[in-house]
């Protein structure tokens, strides 16, 4: 469940790999990956309303909200809607490698809503997921890669930036703000060196280090763990 008792701000993250340096999809054992079948809107509202998002709305009324959002493009949904799907035929992931307009009227390529039912999560879902969406962007020729995210995501920021996507401190896209340097604040009083790690201790240098001198090259990531307060 995101912790939304964390302040928003808006954060703009983006990838600018390609074939060379996507990293291997790794799919949770029992699990598989599929893309968009007539009908997942049930599955997309379900996995999302688990994971904190669209508030009071209910199922149906979030069901609503993505066909109105992306039942115009439906023929892409069938590649760029992807579901981590478990052997008993229950979606329990999503993400979706889209596109969205930018102030040109250009199409942007964007990784959209990436979710995990809370009880799947640390099997490596959304690693796999974020993942596979990499290499449909890429295989289509759509670099770079950007998303939009915030601090109570803090989670889903760790996977991205080993990913290979990195914190953006002013570049954005489309219509959205990028409020990097208060965001960063959050997510270092929010995220802390794992004990025993050689190097700094300050947590708000643990995500600008490996976000703005790491993570430029859009493939190395450091083998520095972190994890979230208790």
């Amino acid at each position: 469940m995101l912790d939304k008792s964390i302040p928003y701000k808006d954060l703009i993250m983006k990838w600018d790999g390609n074939r060379q340096c996507l990293l291997p999809v790794c799919v949770p054992p029992g699990y598989r990956l599929r893309t968009w079948r007539e009908g997942d809107q049930k599955n997309w509202a379900r996995i999302q309303k688990e994971a904190g998002e669209f508030g009071d709305m209910t199922l149906e009324q979030t069901e609503a909200w993505f066909l109105q959002e992306y039942g115009d493009r439906k023929e892409e949904l069938s590649f760029r809607c992807l579901f981590a799907e478990s052997i008993n035929k229950e979606a329990d992931g999503v993400c979706m490698a889209w596109t969205e307009a930018g102030t040109d009227g250009s199409l942007i390529p964007s990784l959209h809503w990436l979710a995990v039912r809370d009880a799947k999560k640390g099997q490596g879902i959304g690693t796999a997921l974020v993942r596979e969406a990499l290499r449909v962007f890429a295989g289509r020729g759509e670099v770079p890669v950007f998303l939009h995210t915030q601090p109570w995501s803090y989670e889903a920021v760790g996977l991205y930036l080993k990913a290979g996507f990195f914190l953006c401190r002013s570049e954005t896209f489309g219509t959205h703000k990028n409020q990097f340097q208060e965001g960063i604040r959050i997510l270092g009083s929010t995220w802390r060196w794992t004990p025993g790690c050689a190097g700094r201790p300050d947590p708000f240098f643990s995500f600008y280090w490996r976000s703005l001198y790491v993570c430029q090259a859009g493939f190395f990531v450091p083998s520095v763990p972190m994890r979230p307060k208790a």
